[in-house]
Parts: structure tokens; C-alpha cells; sequence
């Protein structure tokens, strides 16, 4: 599909509608809960990673019960990609001389490499795409004396 990606309902609620474009209602999730379980199927390292995003995920309420296949997929994508890294160790060329070819584990890590990307931008890994999420805040900032000060005088007038 060509052209802009979609943005969440949620956001284009924040943005405004000037268009007045019916938004579609998304059904939320329930968000997922510190310490959630990973799958028993995961290695060793993968559940690792599984407890290190939910760790740092769970609190911010973004990643729902309906994120869990995706994340399952992060995370067993990780430990492969991990798995098959530690095993270039530097030999990105095998043999020597005539006989020298490159080393096919290069060509898996580079497509494990390019799945990882694709799924941390869903969830937000980089600086950038953490900005795009829709993360709610905790409570309403409160107001300081500069900015009561200043609401007071507006309110006269």
C-alpha cells in the first residue's frame, strides 16, 4: 500500500478534525500487566526479552493483550538474530584464496536484522518512533505560580 501510513484513532482525535472524517472506533485491549508471563515455547534468551519490554512497557499502558503475538514475535525474532550473530563472530568470509565465498549466516542475520526494525518501530524502540506513540499521561500536570498568576490576570480580562 503506497502513501501515507495510517494514523490511530487516538491521535487524530488529539489533532483535531477539521474534516470532519468520521473516525473509526478501534477496540482497545486490556493493557498488559507487570509480570506477564512469556510464552513456554520461547528460549531462554527470547523470554528474557519478553521480560525486559514488558518491564519497561507495562507501566506506560501501551502494549495491550492484543500486542502479545507481535511482541512473541519480537522477542523469538531477537534471540535468533542474537543467536545467529554470536556465530559470525567476525568470519563475515569463509574459506581462503579462490575458494573464499561469504559467509551465508551473514545473509540470515541481515534479514533477521531487517525484521527486528520493522518491529521495533511498531513499538516504538527509537527515539522517533517513541515520539509517534500515543502514550496517555499519568495526571494532569499541575499548575504552577507563574501559570496561576498569569490564568488570574487573563480571567480579568
Amino acid at each position: 500500500m503506497k502513501g501515507r501510513k495510517p494514523k490511530p484513532a487516538e491521535i487524530r482525535e488529539l489533532q483535531g478534525n477539521p474534516r470532519r472524517v468520521p473516525i473509526p472506533k478501534v477496540p482497545k485491549g486490556e493493557p498488559i500487566v507487570q509480570g506477564l508471563p512469556p510464552p513456554s515455547w520461547l528460549d531462554a534468551e527470547a523470554k528474557k526479552e519478553w521480560r525486559s519490554v514488558v518491564a519497561q512497557y507495562a507501566d506506560m499502558k501501551i502494549i495491550t493483550r492484543n500486542d502479545i503475538a507481535l511482541l512473541t514475535a519480537w522477542c523469538d525474532t531477537w534471540s535468533k538474530w542474537l543467536a545467529v550473530t554470536k556465530k559470525i563472530k567476525g568470519r563475515f568470509v569463509i574459506g581462503d584464496g579462490s575458494g573464499a565465498k561469504r559467509n551465508p549466516l551473514t545473509t540470515i542475520e541481515k534479514d533477521l536484522k531487517a525484521d527486528l526494525l520493522t518491529l521495533a518501530a511498531r513499538f516504538g524502540f527509537s527515539p522517533v518512533d517513541r515520539m509517534k506513540l500515543a502514550i496517555p499521561p499519568e495526571k494532569p500536570p499541575e499548575e504552577n505560580d507563574i501559570e496561576a498568576f498569569l490564568n488570574k490576570n487573563r480571567k480579568k480580562a
